[in-house]
């Protein structure tokens, strides 16, 4: 979390005097977002003229919505926010959001939370090692902090695409990044997953092939390069425990002659001895 200074469009992510999170007494109706019953807030006793931020780290690179919610439940009076949204190098140290276009919500009279009421949408892009921050500011007179009541983020379905590596070029390079992650379960559209399902496995090979052979590449090169059937691990570890019992019978079978031998006698037979020396 971070704030700005009174006035300020320069959010400050050390900065500290947050309030404790306080329990509203109104209550998101039927709201997709969440239940939201509480907002967190700053102070700074300056008729709290302080927009609030939240950065988030760590994403994956892909496509997001962001859903966000922002009200002071504890009143119902018309209400106005400033929501702005951008992405920033994980590496940057305080936001600059003074060029940043924002979106506004303006709330009604009542306990309802609508769309560009009371929550709002905004879809967004991370490349590489970036962050999210999403920044509050309150744009009604006497209601100059912000609040942030819930947050969600969703990352959208992957785009298919045989160039797995991303580097514009549909080569063997895109086949090794499929083959190294075979069968694991993935980010959606990462590491191979050319068909963005979760899994790499010999659809997003193929998918690969295809792209690869229309562009012109060579059949010749592909030959020899494959990935393994998925029924073929599954056979192999389902044989397993019959292989082994036929072993165990195996070595444990007597032998043909053995048996004849108890059969004839009636006794089983004495292993050779070595001569008696009297």
């Amino acid at each position: 979390m971070g704030k700005s200074g009174p006035d300020s469009q320069l959010l400050d992510w050390d900065a500290t005097g947050f309030g404790a999170i306080s329990a509203g007494s109104r209550f998101n109706t039927g709201l997709y977002a969440g239940n939201a019953t509480s907002a967190l807030f700053v102070s700074d006793g300056q008729n709290s003229r302080v927009d609030i931020g939240v950065r988030i780290k760590g994403l994956s690179e892909g496509t997001y919505d962001a859903f966000l919610t922002a009200k002071n439940t504890n009143t119902l009076t018309l209400e106005q926010y400033n929501i702005y949204s951008l992405v920033v190098d994980a590496s940057s140290a305080a936001t600059d959001y003074s060029k940043v276009d924002p979106l506004l919500l303006a709330h009604g009279l009542d306990a309802v939370w609508r769309n560009h009421e009371s929550v709002i949408a905004d879809t967004f892009q991370i490349t590489g090692d970036q962050d999210l921050v999403l920044i509050v500011e309150g744009a009604t007179a006497g209601e100059m902090r912000g609040f942030l009541n819930t947050l969600e983020l969703v990352k959208l379905y992957a785009p298919l695409t045989p160039d797995v590596n991303r580097d514009g070029l549909v080569d063997l390079v895109d086949y090794e990044l499929i083959r190294d992650n075979l069968s694991n379960q993935v980010s959606l559209g990462e590491f191979g997953d050319a068909n963005a399902d979760g899994l790499v496995d010999q659809k997003d090979f193929f998918l690969w092939r295809e792209a690869y052979l229309a562009q012109g590449g060579s059949l010749a090169t592909l030959q020899g390069l494959f990935v393994a059937e998925p029924s073929s691990f599954v056979c192999a570890i389902g044989l397993l425990p019959v292989l082994m019992q036929l072993k165990f019978h195996l070595i444990n079978k007597p032998s043909r002659h053995a048996i004849a031998s108890i059969a004839s006698t009636g006794a089983a037979p004495r292993l050779a001895q070595g001569a008696d020396s009297e």
